[in-house]
């Protein structure tokens, strides 16, 4: 509210110098037209240079809350909603980087905290509100993730336990929503190698489902529970794939090791 107050008032004084136009010593030598041009691009320079200082000022504040977030998970072992992060001891393990991953037109800090054991490594996206002047976070998963510029992030899982085989990791797809500002699951995926005769349940590979031949089959789960009912062929669950990342490229995040001197550096 108060961006849009100071916007405001800058526009209002833009157009009351439009009005008052030139002093009078100089009204002889300025066309009516020439005072409205030059009225309308001092309103829009000022306008401009007034947006430009709330954003350094936003930025700024941003940064100040990112570095408090890392220094809590480097120092005192803590996320920044004041859960405790599953610390080993020693030299806190991590990477991160501030930079616009959902392509939103601001920074989010992305932080990968692996000073703990498998099962309490995470990989976090957070960004600012500067009306709460606080963090909230987008996104959370085991910290093995490729991310694509379409909004894409596929998250393997911290395990492969099951009979996907040496050949594929099973994996997490989210897709980045931009009312929410958060990242909303769009699939769980599977598979099964026939190279297990049978899964956990006793089951045989499924060779009907397997048309290509190629000893593998997928389970594409888009509901929120696992189901290992309806396992597809490899050319259904390409197609599934390619109408969530389609032509997407990956996107090279610049990671930092997360250090005392990083983090204090942090611009």
């Amino acid at each position: 509210m108060k961006k849009w107050i100071v916007l405001a008032a800058g526009i209002a004084c833009a157009c009351q110098l439009a009005a008052c136009g030139t002093p009078a010593g100089d009204a002889s030598s300025s066309s009516p037209s020439d005072l409205g041009e030059t009225g309308t691009a001092a309103g829009a320079a000022q306008e401009k240079e007034q947006e430009s200082a709330l954003q350094a000022e936003e930025d700024a504040a941003r940064i100040a809350a990112y570095r408090t977030a890392l220094e809590g998970m480097y120092y005192d072992h803590v996320y920044p909603d004041g859960a405790e992060c599953d610390y080993r001891g020693g030299e806190p393990e991590g990477e991160f980087a501030v930079y616009d991953i959902d392509n939103d037109g601001r920074r989010e800090l992305i932080v990968h905290y692996e000073g703990a054991s498998t099962a309490g490594k995470t990989a976090d996206i957070y960004d600012y509100s500067d009306q709460e002047d606080a963090l909230y976070r987008e996104f959370s998963a085991y910290p093995l993730l490729t991310f694509y510029d379409n909004g894409m992030i596929r998250a393997l899982w911290s395990h492969n336990q099951g009979v996907a085989g040496e050949n594929f990791w099973p994996y997490d797809l989210y897709r980045y929503d931009a009312e929410t500002d958060s990242y909303q699951i769009a699939g769980m995926v599977d598979a099964w190698d026939c190279n297990f005769a049978r899964n956990s349940q006793g089951e045989t590979f499924p060779e009907d489902v397997d048309a290509d031949g190629d000893g593998m089959v997928y389970y594409v789960m888009t509901g929120e529970n696992y189901d290992y009912g309806s396992p597809i062929d490899g050319p259904a669950y390409e197609q599934w794939l390619d109408s969530c990342i389609g032509g997407a490229q990956e996107v090279e995040v610049p990671f930092t090791a997360l250090t005392e001197e990083t983090i204090a550096a942090l611009l």
